[in-house]
């Protein structure tokens, strides 16, 4: 069944008791350990990008959208976001403008929905 959500399980016991399972770990990954789960449902945003740091296989059953980058893009990406970051304290977040609290809850609703 197809549901109206996006229904992600990353690791479902009925798909690693196949036999395809010990085929999949063995031959691809070389006998390491491995999760076989799935992702089913209508998406409808782009707005998650996940990082590994080793091999994913995904089989899709109809179309899919798949942004690839490598390593160094990431590594940038990361260092220039670093030099952004500033240390928050527990004080700091009593003392913060309550405007900007009540905006930051705002947009905490609103934001899932762009």
């Amino acid at each position: 069944p197809l549901p109206q959500d996006v229904v992600y399980v990353a690791s479902a016991p009925e798909l690693e008791e196949c036999a395809e399972y010990e085929t999949i770990r063995d031959s691809v990954y070389g006998g390491m350990p491995i999760q076989i789960g799935y992702c089913n449902g209508n998406n409808r945003k782009l707005n998650a990008v996940e990082y590994h740091r080793d091999s994913e296989i995904n089989i899709p059953l109809e179309g899919a959208v798949r942004m690839v980058g490598s390593l160094q893009d990431v590594e940038d990406d990361f260092k220039a976001t670093l030099k952004k970051c500033v240390r928050i304290t527990e004080k700091d977040c009593r003392e913060y403008n309550t405007v900007y609290k009540i905006l930051g809850r705002a947009l905490r609703l609103v934001a899932p929905l762009m």
